[in-house]
């Protein structure tokens, strides 16, 4: 069983002094950085790449790590643009880096709390949540 805890939008993250942030950042600017992409499974691609595609755009992916801090810390000292969830780059404010929309239309980032029916009945999990 499951429930949503999270949905919400993604925002892009860039080191603050940045040269992308001296100019509006659209798709064409967008598409032109290079990406840094947060896999927890090591594949090359993700939501951003999905989007683009619909929209025959292609991003260059320059770096791929396995975990939010460490793509907030990448950016803050690097080239880098990173696509994250809002509940991530609020939290990025005491790094070097600046906060903007996504160019692109994207699927919210949702995030769920999942149980095993078998908890249903265990009043210290799950068993209170609605699916």
């Amino acid at each position: 069983m499951r429930v949503r805890v999270i949905s919400e939008p993604f925002r892009c993250v860039l080191r603050r002094g940045h040269p992308a942030l001296d100019t509006d950042l659209d798709l064409d600017a967008y598409t032109a950085l290079p990406h840094l992409l947060v896999s927890t499974t090591g594949q090359g691609v993700g939501i951003v790449d999905g989007a683009l595609e619909t929209l025959d755009r292609r991003r260059r992916v320059a770096m791929t790590v396995p975990s939010f801090p460490a793509a907030i810390w990448m950016v803050a000292a690097s080239d880098l643009v990173a696509t994250l969830p809002k509940a991530i780059t609020d939290r990025a404010a005491w790094h070097d880096v600046e906060v903007r929309d996504v160019p692109l239309v994207l699927p919210s980032s949702d995030a769920y709390l999942w149980w095993h029916p078998a908890s249903n009945t265990i009043p210290a999990t799950c068993g209170g949540a609605k699916p």
